[in-house]
């Protein structure tokens, strides 16, 4: 809302400037009087014991600091004793029409203006009034036209925040003359819409992607629509846009729609309006690009597949990727841990960071478990049940940590045989075996293996077997 004031009318100024065109009237009478006695003694006019003299009224010195109450009643008072009504009556006839002037001036009715106008605005400053004319000034004084009835001024387009003066007008027939009594107001202009720009693309891969908006100014008294729905400011109490420093972030949603049409539209306080052109998103699938680990473990080199064409960019090098074909990078990495940054960047310009953490182990630290249970061995009356490992690479078996325990009461009894071996890649070897019969203990049986290949990379196993089976179930820790 503007604060409409009224200020202090500059009147004694006014007065002033007023009344020293009044004295220099004055002044130009009094030389008046001086040429006429000159002219009267050279024509061999005679004064009567200089009566008639002294009765004309001597010349007003304002150069001093008499004011021009002073210098009037001087006027007066000499113009009085005057035996000469030429001479008084040719003083005042140019005091009295120069005081109801100014009188008049300073009562010049004053126009009942409509406040609304002032109000912030796009609009030109027009001012109207079906009362008295009157003059308006911003920058330029206008006097009012009579247009159908009603007094208008239009001071046009005028940016910003200025002061409105506005006075009444004294109508003398042959010229209108502004009045004195004046009264003063604020008025301000806007005719810059928002200004701002924003970072639509024309795919997303998500059905609920943000459009960010970022200003030129700090402006926040504007109304943001997306598509003619209020997102932001106005009365809207939940705004559907988030603010982040200088600026907007708001939210679209494609729903079950794969394209969208999208209008922005910005109005701001004063009425300026900011529509962009209407733009065409699209909803696309999500990048998936998905690299073997198993095959990079096994085989030391990344094999990897999107569903985009693209770019694969490792190590500042640029690989071009064919939608749903497998990549494969010559370069074999060594055995042993290994951590790699991939940037994968599809057509539509999306981009996606992969990172692959592994534990490279070319030569296959797999084992194959089989057991095997023979009856009657050598006359001894049991069965003895064996489990044998194939490994997939020459390694070592360390089975130190195996035990037997009691399902009763968790008893645990380490296992004390010889439980260190060297394997050959892909050879059989029977690395436990145990005897069971009717006077066995009735305890299960839990193998622990850790197998270190040649480059030193280690992966654990767990073989079980409970008393009354004769199977042992493995797995991989």
């Amino acid at each position: 809302m503007f604060n409409i004031f009224k200020t202090k009318q500059k009147r004694n100024h006014k007065i002033e400037e007023t009344m020293k065109n009044i004295v220099t009237n004055l002044e130009a009478i009094n030389n008046n009087q001086k040429n006429l006695m000159k002219t009267k003694k050279s024509e061999g006019y005679q004064f009567n014991n200089n009566s008639e003299l002294n009765n004309i009224p001597k010349s007003v010195n304002l150069t001093d600091n008499e004011t021009i109450k002073e210098a009037i009643k001087e006027v007066k008072t000499k113009a009085s004793k005057s035996k000469n009504n030429f001479n008084f009556k040719l003083l005042l006839i140019p005091i009295i029409p120069s005081l109801i002037l100014l009188i008049a001036l300073y009562n010049t009715k004053m126009p009942s203006i409509d406040l609304e106008p002032l109000k912030l605005s796009n609009q030109d400053i027009v001012i109207k009034t079906k009362s008295n004319p009157f003059f308006a000034k911003v920058k330029e004084s206008k006097q009012s036209q009579l247009i159908e009835g009603v007094n208008v001024v239009n001071l046009g387009k005028i940016e910003g925040s200025n002061k409105l003066i506005i006075g009444g007008i004294l109508d003398l027939g042959f010229i209108k003359l502004n009045g004195l009594n004046t009264t003063e107001f604020s008025v301000k202009r806007d005719y810059s819409s928002v200004d701002y720009t924003t970072d639509i693309a024309k795919y997303y891969d998500t059905t609920k992607p943000a459009i960010n908006f970022k200003f030129a100014n700090k402006e926040r008294n504007f109304k943001l629509y997306i598509n003619n729905e209020l997102l932001y400011g106005g009365d809207l109490k939940e705004p559907k846009c988030k603010e982040l420093e200088d600026n907007l972030s708001c939210e679209v949603d494609f729903g079950l729609e794969s394209k969208k049409n999208i209008e922005f539209k910005l109005v701001d306080n004063s009425g300026n309006i900011n529509i962009s052109d209407v733009q065409v998103i699209e909803n696309v699938e999500p990048i998936s690009f998905v690299c073997d680990k198993k095959f990079l473990i096994n085989d030391g080199k990344l094999k990897c597949k999107s569903n985009y064409d693209g770019t694969l960019k490792y190590k500042d090098i640029d690989y071009p990727v064919t939608k749903d074909n497998e990549l494969v990078l010559e370069e074999v990495y060594d055995d042993g841990p290994i951590k790699l940054d991939l940037i994968f960047t599809s057509s539509y310009g999306f981009k996606k960071d992969i990172v692959i953490e592994a534990n490279i182990n070319k030569q296959n630290n797999l084992i194959d478990f089989k057991t095997s249970v023979i009856e009657n061995l050598n006359g001894v009356k049991g069965q003895i049940v064996t489990l044998n490992a194939t490994t997939g690479n020459d390694a070592n078996l360390d089975l130190s940590q195996s035990y037997y325990i009691n399902p009763v009461n968790g008893s645990v009894y380490p296992i004390k045989k010889i439980l260190n071996m060297e394997v050959v890649k892909k050879e059989s070897n029977t690395i436990f075996s145990d005897l069971f019969n009717s006077n066995s203990q009735k305890l299960n049986t839990v193998i622990r293996i850790t197998m270190t290949n040649k480059s030193f990379i280690t992966t654990n196993y767990k073989c079980s077997k409970e008393y009354n089976q004769l199977e042992f179930v493995c797995i991989k820790l």
